[in-house]
């Protein structure tokens, strides 16, 4: 079963009824205007308005980016009991608060949470996925990097620019072989380029700017032959 709704002008709330149809298995919603928690709650409720239940069993891709969501991230939403979900995409909502640890319940391939207002840590737990997909730039996530996220080969696309991320480009990023874009720009990473960058053998596109970097571009650049863009301004490089 599917439903799609994307591109129209729905205001108001998730519809509690969408949230209990467990045969439900595509929801798209994006490009609306609709507002509230994604369990149903109105905006600035003065009421003790109870939250709707999470009822999606069978949902393999929610896609609701472009509108007015805020509140957290409902843990229901990835817990144990959603075995199905493959695809979340919730882009550009105001949505707030950290990525929930129960994210690595739900069988994610991809995760795409840009242009909102979360904060904290990507949560180790991303490691137990297959993602192809991560994309959480434009946030306000402040914590290192985790080396978890590239124990995945099957991580195709990491997009974490915009966001006020700390300490190294972690060495463990060589096991991402089948990695094509990266982007990590106008973040607050510190240390050298690692020379493991020359092992992302299929890497494309790659875009570090204004990420604090320092040193001399490791000789290994020049084992990326796939590589199409590298984008290192703004940084402190030096070398001939």
């Amino acid at each position: 079963k599917e439903i799609d709704l994307s591109y129209n002008f729905f205001t108001g709330t998730m519809p509690s009824e969408l949230l209990s149809m467990p045969d439900l298995i595509f929801l798209y919603l994006d490009h609306n205007e609709l507002s509230g928690t994604l369990d149903g709650v109105p905006p600035e409720c003065d009421s003790e308005q109870p939250p709707a239940k999470w009822n999606l069993t069978s949902l393999k891709e929610l896609c609701a980016s472009g509108n007015a969501f805020s509140g957290t991230l409902p843990v229901e939403m990835f817990n144990a009991g959603h075995l199905s979900l493959r695809m979340v995409k919730l882009d550009d909502n105001m949505l707030e608060g950290p990525i929930p640890m129960h994210v690595g319940e739900a069988p994610l391939e991809v995760l795409s949470l840009s242009g909102n207002k979360l904060t904290g840590c990507i949560p180790s737990e991303v490691a137990g996925l297959l993602l192809t997909r991560l994309e959480l730039h434009g946030n306000d996530l402040n914590c290192s990097i985790p080396t978890e996220i590239f124990v995945d080969a099957s991580l195709h696309a990491l997009s974490l620019s915009d966001n006020q991320l700390t300490g190294t480009l972690p060495t463990e990023i060589a096991s991402a072989t089948s990695l094509s874009f990266l982007a990590l720009s106008m973040n607050e990473l510190t240390s050298s380029l690692p020379t493991e960058v020359g092992k992302l053998a299929v890497l494309k596109h790659a875009y570090l700017d204004s990420v604090v970097l320092d040193g001399t571009i490791p000789t290994e650049v020049g084992l990326l032959t796939a590589l199409v863009t590298l984008s290192l301004r703004y940084n402190s490089f030096d070398g001939t």
